[in-house]
């Protein structure tokens, strides 16, 4: 059952003559699929996402409203821990948290800019990172227009809101909610400023090591690439019908298959003599074992190795034998595997399992695809077990696992520093979602945030582009960091979503 709407209002004691009232809401978002959304543990066809509201108001009688999404993906111990209710409940507690200090402490909240900033904004990246010129949020304090006297006051407004944020919702299940709350509070902090949200974080340039320039990876100008997400089917026909949607928008195609390696030979097969997309990943969703891995392992070599290794090179099971796929069909590169292993598997250096996976890997490196790590990471700590075991060449990193934005950039910074390619994925949502995630794909070196092509009809437009068939996004130039909302159907709520205002390297 989805949850009804909740708002709450807090007035914010007069700085001068700026008076503050700062509402909060929450809401479902329901989403239509354009197809079923299936992946080896789920298939959806409808999802019900969180949607966050913050507004300002002040004496001037100028009210602005900045917007977030949380995507919510049917729950799964260990790996996707919070639905629409969880949601409420977490933003309820969050204003319970900052009822209690205003009453408490009153005009005191706001004192403390210098250590609010610090506790918002710290340890985004490493010492090297700043070292060499990158520093997210630090030039935030110099882009307030002093000349409207509301700018005075937003600063450590928000950063209180911010740091309340932070306090109230500690657990891991409390970490998509945060996700939205915190992306409408950037959202509506970066409308009262009038800039956009990477000038405000200082995301304009990108931050890609010396990875990026692999043979691998396409060239990017400074403009990271989307894949679009072939979801699994029973219907194949279905499958190749929704991809050829998306290869209007991106030739990088993400197809989600399970631990069925025979169905999965038919899908790659049928995909490649329908000519469907230039480069693919594969999304096994945590849903293989090691035996299950080795069978992979096989129809990868044969697939997408000119020159597959001897049978004895990597132990298979008695049942790998499969029909041979006709020499004269091509199949697209292989980019990348992710998440062959379960979501609650934790590597240990003398584990059997852990020493399996290293081999997993080097035996796919060995034909040029990598791996990636999704449902295993969450936070900048899982990112540094995964490495230091050996285990990836990549993390697929989610504002909905990280905790928003800023636990996005913690994750991703730390993979950078480990020598790790980082992807930016998002869960299904509206383009709302998926431009927030957009915001932070500049420190990526490719992308999923194809959440606004899946659902039908959009309720949201604005945010971002996509280069005509390559994929490339663009962040969309707007003066005043603002974009206009879609049109909702006659007879239905009023539309609510100004997005984020959005400068970047790469440019529509």
């Amino acid at each position: 059952m989805a949850a009804e709407r909740l708002s709450f209002s807090f007035p914010f004691p007069t700085v001068g003559s700026a008076g503050v009232v700062v509402t909060l809401s929450f809401e479902t978002l329901s989403l239509r699929l354009r197809h079923a959304f299936g992946t080896s543990h789920s298939s959806t066809t409808h999802r019900n996402n969180a949607l966050f509201q913050c507004r300002w108001g002040d004496t001037s009688d100028v009210n602005i409203v900045g917007y977030g999404e949380s995507g919510l993906p049917p729950k799964k111990p260990k790996c996707y821990l919070a639905d629409v209710n969880d949601c409420k409940a977490t933003f309820e507690l969050y204003c319970s948290a900052i009822e209690a200090a205003l009453q408490n402490n009153g005009d005191q909240v706001l004192h403390d800019v210098a250590g609010h900033q610090q506790y918002v904004f710290g340890g985004l990246a490493s010492k090297t990172q700043h070292n060499n010129g990158w520093f997210p949020f630090a030039r935030q304090p110099e882009l307030v227009a002093k000349d409207f006297p509301r700018n005075n006051l937003a600063r450590p407004v928000f950063l209180f809101l911010l740091k309340a944020l932070d306090a109230a919702t500690i657990e891991p299940e409390q970490r998509a909610a945060r996700s939205g709350i915190e992306a409408a509070l950037f959202d509506c902090w970066c409308k009262v400023l009038g800039v956009s949200f990477p000038r405000f974080a200082n995301l304009t340039h990108p931050l890609r090591s010396s990875l990026s320039s692999s043979s691998q990876t396409p060239a990017h100008d400074d403009v990271t690439r989307s894949f679009y997400t072939a979801a699994l089917n029973d219907s194949i026909e279905e499958m190749k019908e929704s991809t050829e949607f998306g290869l209007a928008y991106t030739s990088a195609i993400k197809i989600k298959l399970d631990s069925n390696v025979d169905r999965a030979r038919t899908i790659l097969t049928a995909f490649a003599e329908a000519n469907l997309g230039a480069v693919w990943s594969i999304d096994a969703n945590a849903a293989w074992t090691p035996d299950v891995a080795r069978r992979y392992v096989s129809l990868a070599e044969e697939l997408f190795s000119s020159s597959p290794r001897k049978e004895e090179e990597m132990p298979s099971s008695s049942d790998d034998r499969h029909p041979t796929t006709p020499p004269q069909l091509l199949f697209p590169q292989l980019y990348m595997i992710e998440q062959p292993w379960a979501a609650a598997f934790v590597p240990r250096p003398e584990d059997d399992e852990t020493k399996y996976w290293v081999e997993f890997r080097k035996a796919l490196n060995a034909i040029g695809v990598r791996v990636y790590a999704d449902e295993s990471i969450a936070t900048a700590e899982d990112v540094e077990r995964f490495a230091t075991a050996g285990l990836v060449d990549g993390v697929n990193v989610k504002l909905e696992k990280a905790g928003g934005i800023r636990g996005a950039l913690r994750a991703a910074c730390r993979a950078r520093e480990l020598g790790l390619y980082v992807w930016i994925g998002t869960m299904v949502s509206s383009s709302l979602g998926c431009c927030q995630a957009a915001q932070v794909a500049v420190v990526a070196d490719d992308s999923d945030v194809d959440g606004g092509l899946l659902a039908y009809p959009d309720q949201f437009d604005g945010g971002f582009s996509w280069r005509q068939h390559d994929g490339g996004i663009l962040l969309c130039r707007e003066p005043e960091g603002t974009l206009l909302p879609s049109q909702r159907e006659a007879g239905s709520p009023p539309s609510s979503f100004a997005g984020f205002g959005v400068v970047n390297v790469g440019q529509s």
